[in-house]
């Protein structure tokens, strides 16, 4: 007998775990016996009735304050007498159309107070998606349809039932996880089921193990280490390109590339910069997943122009002066200085050279000085970045990267000869 209990309980452990993550805390605020709602004995002012709910009892909802909003699936065909009775509801969410929802049959035998007043009086939302169960993804947060399309196509849940954490971390396995179920799905397989005694990991590990991704169980991944194994389990037909990015400015991994042109990444700021070694977010890791499901959900990619920094050989965060003034500011302050000096030579017809003079002093002097004013810094308070820089060697790099274009001009503007 023992033994029985014992088989009986590991296969209901191994049927919860293969069920999404806020399902059972979700069902569980209902009573729902052969499709019907009788119910309703959650405890949140949203309730959110569950796919393949057909009907929905008398009073079902009645007596439940502070209730404000409820959620009907489309699968829901008749609605009993009072089923909002003194709960409260203002808001009634529903998945199809006005006209799928007239085609409901709901209980009219009375219509006032103690009927289905709260129905005909609450505002309808139609056309509308279930909530999220997550606490801590709202609506107007940057990563909710993202979530929502990792919720929805079952490849990416919750931390609990009730929370995503979209800040959190992924570790390698769980990463990994992700991958194994978008090769499943792009190969019509499915991931092998954990067997008994082993970890949650171990089949997504051997699923993947042809792909020697080398995989370290508890690491926390970085975004250079999701991406290698997302490339690993995704065709170049899932990256169709969207976008021309030929370099980046902290890498030329083709990998990385090929996700960046194909819409699935934007980068870390302006200028597309990866990081690879980076944290990666659950938010982040969502964003990445649900742009390779969804095309349309897909990004081009514009960046700031990054050729002034290697021109340098610097980054735009690099402090050039002891106040604080960076790389980026201050080579922004000397290419508007060369451009007014490249803009007075073009009209006056003569030829850019650096000891050319403007006023009193020669086009360098004029340049050098005047981005020091203009900054409020001086040299004595110039950084070891500052100390090696060579405006001259800068801008003869600056017009190769540039093909030669003046910097008056965006190379973007010019026709590829």
């Amino acid at each position: 007998m023992k033994k029985r209990i014992s088989a009986f309980a590991l296969a209901l452990v191994m049927v919860l775990a293969l069920l999404p993550a806020g399902a059972l805390a979700a069902n569980s605020d209902f009573d729902i016996r052969d499709g019907i709602l009788h119910e309703y004995t959650g405890t949140s002012a949203d309730a959110v009735i569950p796919e393949g709910v057909t009907g929905i009892a008398g009073m079902a909802f009645s007596c439940r304050p502070p209730l404000k909003s409820v959620f009907i699936p489309l699968s829901v065909t008749w609605i009993g007498d009072g089923i909002f009775f003194e709960s409260g509801v203002k808001d009634i969410y529903y998945e199809g159309t006005k006209e799928q929802w007239e085609k409901i049959t709901i209980s009219t035998t009375d219509t006032g107070e103690y009927g289905n007043y709260a129905i005909f009086h609450a505002t309808m939302h139609y056309n509308s998606s279930a909530p999220l169960p997550f606490e801590d993804v709202r609506s107007n947060d940057w990563f909710e349809s993202n979530v929502r399309v990792c919720f929805e196509e079952k490849i990416m849940m919750g931390d609990s039932d009730h929370t995503f954490s979209p800040y959190g971390t992924l570790t390698e396995e769980a990463c990994a996880a992700l991958a194994a179920r978008l090769r499943a799905r792009a190969r019509g397989e499915t991931v092998p089921a954990q067997a008994p005694g082993e970890s949650w990991y171990a089949p997504v590990i051997r699923y993947l193990e042809d792909l020697d991704l080398g995989i370290t169980p508890g690491v926390q991944c970085s975004r250079g280490r999701f991406l290698t194994m997302l490339g690993a389990v995704l065709e170049d037909g899932a990256l169709e390109p969207i976008c021309e990015v030929d370099a980046l400015p902290d890498t030329d991994d083709p990998n990385v590339l090929r996700f960046y042109r194909a819409g699935i990444l934007n980068g870390k700021d302006a200028y597309g910069t990866f990081q690879a070694s980076g944290t990666l977010t659950r938010a982040e890791a969502a964003a990445m997943v649900s742009r390779i499901l969804r095309p349309e959900l897909r990004i081009a990619g514009i960046f700031a122009d990054y050729s002034p920094f290697r021109a340098a050989n610097v980054t735009p965060s690099t402090v050039f002066f002891s106040n604080g003034v960076t790389a980026k500011r201050y080579l922004e302050e000397i290419n508007a200085l060369i451009g007014e000096l490249e803009a007075a030579c073009v009209r006056d017809g003569i030829e850019f050279n650096w000891f050319n003079t403007y006023g009193e002093q020669t086009f360098l002097a004029y340049v050098t000085e005047t981005a020091l004013d203009n900054l409020g810094v001086a040299r004595s308070m110039g950084t070891q970045a500052y100390s090696v820089f060579n405006v001259q060697v800068y801008y003869s790099r600056l017009l190769d990267l540039r093909d030669r274009q003046l910097l008056g001009t965006d190379p973007a503007d010019t026709p590829a000869g």
